[in-house]
Order: structure tokens, then C-alpha cells, then sequence
């Protein structure tokens, strides 16, 4: 079968490129990770590059595939402003096991002080003296057959493979404050982790003071609460068949 050819790739459509290039000194730092057994300095795709490349995708709807990123990077208005070259299919690809994401978080930190907030709703001044945090984990089971997610087999002998998504949603801002990954399962130790990966469980080990959580029936444990007031701090949960309290 023929393989099926990208369509042309406009470049006085490639957009988004000002708002990345005011990015770009946040990523410097970002420059020398991935590159502790380079030996040879031969690298030729970082850390920096790579993150751009990314932004670059997600700002341009058109960019649809890593060949026309490719494409995309080699025009010259780009690799001028974004200061990127033509990469090869393999570094790309290979890039998601050299850079560690963790190091993205420093930055995220940084350009989050510098948002506004949207939800600025003064009643919630007035009767709330807390920070008002949403808090919920879900279950990510679309990518079935990542036998790195394994977790305990039904009774019927078959087996669940999925991850949970654990989110704290800044309601002034309406954005992430805290993202974490784990396995799937409510109850045990989740491999690698300190904490176990059930809700109830990562949250307690991110309580912060003067924050209001506000929470859904899986989080309604008395000691959870117990800690949250610990912590100078309020919630609001939901428990299935009585009032939220």
C-alpha cells in the first residue's frame, strides 16, 4: 500500500511563534539535561529544543504529525526566531526517554506567579477566607495495554491496566496547581512511590495551609479531615447519600 502523503506545509501559516520565543530564556536552563553520558558532546536535539518543538506542535493545530514538525522547524522564519534546526525521526522519538520531565516543573512554577486570576468572584471573598482548591483523581485506563500500569487481576483472572491522574485545580485561575501520576489502585503501595496511590493518600502528603478543598465522596475519611484542620484549613466534601459538609 502507497504511503499516504502529508499535506503541504504553509509556512506563512505557522503561528504562536512570539508568545514561545518570550519562553525561550525560561528553557536555557533546561539546555544541559539529558546530557550526563554524552561523553562526545555530539548531542544534537536538548532539552530546551525539544520542549519548543512541542510548544511549537501544540500552538499550530496543522503540524500534525513529527514529519511536518520536522518540516515545520526547517523553515527559516522558525529556526531563526525559535533558534531550532531540522531534527532527525530517531533523536525526537527518542527524547521521551532521555529528558526527565521533572525538571519542567521549576519552570511551570515561574510562569505560574504570573497569572491573573479569573474566577475573582467577590462573594467567595466575602464568605470564604480560604484558597479555594478542587481536588480529584481519574483513572486512565484508555491506554490499555501498557503492561507498565499492571495492577491487581479481577476474579476472573483478567487484569486492568490503567494509571490515575491526581489534580488540584487552582479555582482562582482556573488551572493545575498540582498534577501527580500513579497506578491505578485505591489501596497499597504504588510501585516507586512513598505514598500509597489512592486519593485520600497523595492529597495528604500535599496539604498546604489556608486552603478550602473542596472534595467528592471518595475522599470522605474522618482522619483526612482531622488533617486538613491540622493544617489551618477547611473543606468541603461530599458523601454519597448525606449533605456536603
Amino acid at each position: 500500500m502507497a504511503r499516504t502523503q502529508s499535506p503541504q506545509l504553509d509556512p506563512k501559516r505557522i503561528g504562536g511563534l512570539k508568545r514561545i520565543k518570550e519562553l525561550l530564556p525560561l528553557l536555557q536552563d533546561l539546555r544541559p539535561v539529558g546530557c550526563e553520558r554524552d561523553a562526545a558532546g555530539n548531542r544534537e536535539l536538548h532539552f530546551d529544543e525539544y520542549v519548543t518543538l512541542v510548544l511549537l506542535y501544540l500552538f499550530n493545530p496543522m503540524i500534525d504529525s513529527m514529519r511536518s514538525l520536522q518540516r515545520a522547524a526547517a523553515v527559516e522564519k522558525v529556526a531563526q526566531q525559535l533558534d531550532v534546526k531540522r531534527f532527525s525521526l530517531g533523536s525526537f522519538s527518542e527524547s521521551v526517554r532521555v529528558f526527565d520531565p521533572e525538571k519542567l516543573k521549576t519552570i511551570i512554577l515561574q510562569l505560574s506567579d504570573q497569572l491573573q486570576p479569573v474566577n475573582a468572584d467577590p462573594r467567595l471573598k466575602t464568605h470564604l477566607k480560604h484558597h479555594l482548591k478542587i481536588v480529584d483523581g481519574t483513572v486512565l485506563d484508555a491506554i490499555s495495554t501498557v503492561a507498565a500500569a499492571l495492577w491487581v487481576p479481577y476474579q476472573d483472572g483478567t487484569v486492568k491496566h490503567a494509571w490515575k491522574l491526581h489534580v488540584q485545580l487552582d479555582f482562582d485561575h482556573f488551572v493545575p496547581s498540582d498534577v501527580e501520576l500513579t497506578d491505578a489502585r485505591n489501596s497499597g503501595k504504588a510501585e516507586g512511590k512513598a505514598s500509597a496511590s489512592d486519593e485520600k493518600n497523595v492529597l495528604r502528603q500535599k496539604l498546604k495551609k489556608d486552603t478550602c478543598y473542596v472534595l467528592d465522596r471518595w475522599f470522605g475519611q474522618f482522619t483526612l479531615f482531622n488533617e486538613i484542620n491540622a493544617m489551618a484549613s477547611s473543606y468541603v466534601c461530599y458523601l454519597q447519600g448525606e449533605q456536603p459538609f
